[in-house]
């Protein structure tokens, strides 16, 4: 209950985070990209505090390329649910991010044989409700301002819903493939220093956009320790 309860938070806390940066116009990839860095580095620190066998997972490939390319998958959740925030408001961002783990729930009963128990049948339905609760107009009279809003975000909202749910279901591949043989510590540095490396590139390979600023700094390194 209490690791629940940590990770309601985080998720709030992130969105929260999302929502200052969007109102003070810091620049989405620049924050993301200092985020996985911090993330990264602490990843790191904790992977130092278990000794040198731990160390070994980071030179063996197929591993790498696992971790690698869910830090691609972060970063690209990440960025939408930015994107989603900014244009959809910070509870229906967070609701439709978590309706995304009916992708990893599906494939892991289609794939994995985990057959999902009346428990979990009921909780991915609250999920739904909660969302369609969340989404329904609180005033008739502004129920089309509202839905002109959603359908405005829809394309944002739809590729969150993916996004969330590949990043979901990449965290519940390694529990499936790695676990026990790799250290979740590595599995962090590994897939967050990716998703730094990728916001790094696409930092050098635009056209030049806004600056560094202490905020942009700061809110980075705050998210990537909620991260």
């Amino acid at each position: 209950m209490i690791h629940l309860a940590l990770a309601i938070a985080a998720s709030l806390a992130i969105g929260a985070l999302f929502k200052h940066a969007g109102v003070r116009g810091i620049d989405r990839m620049r924050l993301l990209t200092v985020n996985y860095a911090t993330a990264c580095l602490v990843g790191l620190l904790l992977l130092g505090r278990r000794g040198p066998d731990a160390w070994t997972a980071l030179i063996e490939p197929g591993f790498l390329l696992f971790a690698a390319s869910s830090g691609a998958v972060f970063i690209g959740g990440f960025f939408v649910f930015a994107l989603a925030t900014a244009r959809a408001g910070m509870s229906v961002s967070i609701a439709v991010m978590r309706v995304g783990v009916s992708i990893p729930f599906v494939v892991s009963w289609l794939a994995w044989d985990e057959t999902p128990t009346s428990t979990q049948w009921l909780g991915l339905v609250l999920v739904g409700l909660a969302l369609v609760l969340i989404t329904r107009p609180r005033r008739a009279e502004n129920q089309a301002a509202v839905l002109s809003g959603f359908a405005a975000a829809a394309g944002a909202l739809i590729l969150l819903y993916v996004g969330g749910g590949m990043g979901d279901l990449a965290i519940k591949a390694f529990d499936v493939w790695f676990a026990g043989q790799v250290s979740e510590e590595a599995f962090m540095a590994i897939a967050f220093g990716a998703s730094f490396l990728v916001g790094l590139c696409v930092l050098v390979g635009r056209p030049r956009r806004g600056v560094w600023t202490t905020e942009t700094a700061v809110l980075g390194v705050l998210l990537g320790l909620v991260n």
